[in-house]
């Protein structure tokens, strides 16, 4: 057996006060490390190249919240698993919201979600966004009563397992065959067989176990770009990185009892905690609990997967889009202004099924549904400016008149060549200006990212960019 290397961390690194600090998660685009108090409802950030004089709270949620993780082509959005459901947060304007629940009507009838929330998640190498639920301690003593559900590209969520106490880490391995899994409860990390084409997992089988080894039993997890798990033991004051073969092979002891979950940040080891709960038995324990630590471990982190939702094929073509990436997200409630948000979301979801030909008329409707804070202030929002906006809707008659067309008989939008001035369109005219997509696709962008900026739902993730850029030269 090989000789298990051992490392020792005697003081913090940052020395917060996190009740239940958890799920580190490490951006290698933009050098940040945030990580998250669940009972706190806090997302905590880290310029690793500035390091711990940097750290803030970046945001403080009304729930629970347990992990989080980045979205594949987006600088500007978090996706997050929360107390009822998973849902996304805007970076820039600090809002968010749930875009999907996890328990069906039946359970939330019977009080369930009053007393869940949600734990640790990851995105697999497919970007669906996995999360598990348990009991909040806080509400409700800890049984099996969880569950882990995995959300797919349609933002739909699909439960995988039930019966669970405290779902835990989870990872993938490189060859994209196997899915390591950790209850807490059980003392053990589960391996199964993972079907990358449905996301779905099978053939449940032990792959490492603490007991009669380790004090305390696996929390979260992190992999390594050599297959190791970085694992930690809650209880038991200790780091430990196992083999693929299952073995372990480095220890790394805390000064702390209640470690909670690993990241790694080229070639440091970073590990969150929880606040010691028998602080009279265990003093030392508590003189550093909640805290974060850092320890140089030479080997970097698996590269990170975000998570993707709504590639699709664009109704009226051939090739995949990223069209619903936007759209189909967006279809949750958004309207801050008070209107009743149904319309809207009847609206947004006619968007991403529409072809080319029904988006525009469709736009202007949006416009008029949402009301003064989308037609005044959402122009301003963007850069084209509040007369491109107002030009675009056709709340100015003279000039060169309104790139989307003016209102005729029977509520429909009638196109009309630019520079014509409320004549008649021809059946000509009109097939002409459906075939012009450039304007056509730059206004309705200007519509939607000025009102999804202004409900608190930037459309700032480059995909929706690349689609109008590919379709306007169609």
């Amino acid at each position: 057996m090989a000789e298990v290397k051992k490392y020792h961390v005697a003081e913090p690194w940052l020395e917060t006060s996190c009740s239940l600090g958890e799920g580190p998660y490490y951006d290698e685009e933009s050098k940040v490390l945030r990580f998250l108090d669940i009972e706190k409802n806090e997302v905590h950030t880290i310029a690793m190249g500035i390091g711990a004089a940097s750290h803030t709270v970046q945001h403080k949620l009304d729930y629970a919240i347990g992990c989080i993780s980045n979205v594949a082509g987006s600088s500007n959005e978090l996706v997050y698993g929360g107390a009822s459901g998973i849902g996304f947060l805007n970076l820039q304007t600090g809002n968010y919201d749930y875009s999907a629940r996890f328990w069906n009507e039946e359970e939330r009838a019977s009080g369930k979600e009053a007393y869940m929330r949600s734990n640790d998640g990851a995105v697999d190498p497919q970007g669906r966004f996995w999360v598990g639920c348990m009991c909040d301690p806080r509400k409700k003593n800890i049984g099996p009563e969880g569950a882990l559900f995995r959300m797919g590209r349609d933002l739909k969520l699909h439960r995988e397992l039930d019966g669970l106490a405290i779902p835990n880490g989870m990872s993938w391995t490189d060859d994209g065959k196997t899915m390591y899994f950790t209850d807490t409860a059980s003392g053990g990390i589960d391996a199964y067989d993972w079907d990358g084409a449905s996301g779905s997992i099978s053939n449940k089988r032990v792959f490492w176990s603490a007991h009669g080894k380790y004090e305390g039993a696996p929390d979260g997890h992190t992999l390594d770009s050599e297959g190791h798990l970085w694992v930690a033991l809650c209880g038991g004051s200790k780091v430990v990185r196992i083999s693929p073969q299952g073995q372990v092979v480095a220890e790394v002891t805390l000064p702390t009892r209640l470690v909670t979950s690993t990241e790694l940040v080229e070639g440091e080891l970073i590990v969150t905690s929880a606040a010691e709960f028998e602080p009279t038995k265990y003093p030392d324990s508590a003189k550093h609990a909640g805290q974060v630590f850092k320890v140089h471990v030479g080997v970097n982190g698996q590269a990170a997967t975000g998570c993707a939702y709504g590639t699709g094929t664009y109704p009226g073509t051939k090739r995949n889009r990223a069209w619903s990436n936007n759209a189909a997200r967006l279809a949750a409630p958004m309207d801050p202004s008070g209107r009743t948000p149904g319309r809207l979301d009847k609206l947004w979801r006619d968007l991403g099924r529409a072809g080319e030909s029904r988006c525009l008329d469709m736009a202007l409707r949006l416009y008029r549904a949402a009301g003064p804070h989308m037609q005044g202030e959402s122009a301003r929002a963007s850069s084209a400016g509040p007369c491109l906006a107002e030009r675009a809707c056709g709340k100015r008659s003279g000039g060169r008149g309104s790139l989307l067309g003016r209102r005729g008989g029977g509520g429909r939008l009638q196109p009309k060549r630019r520079g014509e001035q409320g004549t008649r369109s021809t059946a000509k005219a009109r097939n002409a200006d459906r075939n012009r997509n450039s304007g056509r696709v730059f206004v309705l962008r200007l519509l939607l990212v000025g009102s999804c900026q202004q409900a608190g739902r930037g459309v700032g993730d480059g995909q929706w960019g690349k689609w109008t850029q590919q379709e306007a030269h169609d």
